[in-house]
């Protein structure tokens, strides 16, 4: 008897003290006071409109390039004698300094017996000019005698014709005429064999004169000097070494003729062109080394001559100013370029962000956002020209999810 009261009698207590429990619960319970309903604020970031004139610029990734250079070779095939010390990998060369030497011995040989054939030929010329002058004294002596007989036969006819003088006296006479005529053109064709001598001999003198400066050339060609200041590279030249006239001895890079080459996309070049000429345009050259910048300038001077149609766009040399051997810039440097565009008026920089279906913003009116259409002038590196905004418009540049007209937000 007791065990049924006890196996029907506890759930019942437990019950008993669940219902208790519960309502000590809702009896001691603290109220909650409802709150009121408030409009949610969004904190955005807002840029406020000043419209002015813009020159935006290009910005181009390129490399510096040798604007001139050149293989050093031999001029004359020859053992090379010496190299000179800063003929080396990495080498700095100044103008006029001697690079390398070729072994001059036979060249100065070759000049010394030229030289001596030549004054051994104005030697020979001044004997024939010596024999002109003397066979021409000796022609006016025999012009001189054949006058004298010419006056002589002329006496003797006259004579004659009075009987005061013999027909053989006449005869002898008219004999040493003629003799002495024919001394006269014999002369005369002395004369002139000796001129012929003479000129021929000039045209000797001037071919040895013109093998000597060849020769003397060839003696300086021996000698190899740097043409401009450059960088030494690609050296292959060593003492003692036989060279011909094509072998490669080492590569000079024009120190002050360095290029930025650079490429610009179709539609960067096509404002290029409609912009201005590229020619003879400004542009900033930055050589970035860590955490230092170096800047130069540059002139754009010319572009491909031609175009890749694997990669787009256009490439474009720029000059680069105030370089030299003594400046840092070297070949191969990875640089960045910045070429201004043309000015554009009464525009506002604004980031992407800012800018909705290509053509809209968001602006601040009483503290909530409203549509504005604009006008995208230039889209560049994550920024936007834009025109058609008054000055002080407030103009939204965050982006969110439930963005949209009306809503109340708060500069952040």
């Amino acid at each position: 008897m007791k065990r049924r009261i006890f196996k029907f009698g506890l759930p019942v207590v437990f019950l008993a003290v669940a219902f208790a429990a519960n309502a000590y619960l809702r009896a001691t319970k603290p109220e909650v006071q409802a709150q009121p309903l408030t409009e949610r604020v969004w904190p955005v970031d807002i840029v406020e409109a000043d419209p002015a004139e813009k020159t935006p610029e290009y910005h181009a990734y390129g490399t510096i390039t040798a604007g001139r250079e050149l293989e050093l070779r031999p001029l004359v095939d020859g053992r090379v004698a010496d190299v000179s010390d800063i003929l080396q990998e990495g080498g700095v060369v100044h103008q006029g300094e001697t690079l390398v030497t070729i072994d001059p011995f036979d060249f100065a040989i070759r000049v010394d017996v030229r030289r001596a054939e030549l004054e051994e030929a104005r030697a020979k010329l001044a004997e024939i000019e010596a024999d002109v002058t003397a066979e021409q004294a000796m022609l006016k002596q025999d012009l001189e005698q054949v006058s004298l007989s010419e006056r002589d036969v002329n006496r003797r006819l006259a004579l004659k014709k009075k009987a005061a003088t013999s027909e053989k006296a006449l005869d002898d006479s008219r004999l040493l005429l003629s003799e002495r005529r024919e001394a006269v053109q014999v002369r005369r064709q002395m004369v002139e064999r000796l001129a012929a001598r003479a000129s021929q001999q000039r045209a000797r003198i001037s071919l040895l004169e013109t093998w000597l400066r060849s020769d003397e050339k060839e003696l300086e060609r021996t000698v190899i000097t740097a043409p401009f200041d450059g960088f030494v590279t690609d050296v292959v030249v060593s003492v003692g070494q036989q060279v011909a006239k094509k072998d490669p001895l080492a590569r000079l890079i024009d120190a002050t003729r360095l290029d930025a080459r650079f490429h610009l996309s179709a539609s960067e070049f096509a404002r290029l062109l409609a912009s201005d000429q590229y020619e003879d345009r400004p542009v900033r050259i930055v050589w970035r080394l860590g955490t230092e910048t170096r800047e130069f300038e540059g002139i754009i001077e010319r572009r491909q001559s031609e175009i890749d149609p694997t990669v787009g766009g256009v490439e474009f040399f720029a000059r680069v100013k105030g370089t030299g051997i003594d400046g840092p810039l070297r070949p191969g440097a990875f640089v960045e370029v910045f070429i201004p565009d043309r000015p554009y008026p009464s525009v506002v920089s604004l980031p992407q962000t800012a800018l909705h279906a290509d053509d809209t913003i968001y602006k601040v009116v009483d503290g909530r956002l409203a549509l504005q259409q604009v006008t995208p002038v230039i889209r560049q590196e994550g920024m936007v020209l834009v025109a058609g905004l008054e000055p002080g418009t407030l103009v939204v540049t965050t982006r969110f999810p439930e963005m949209g007209p009306g809503l109340l937000v708060a500069a952040q």
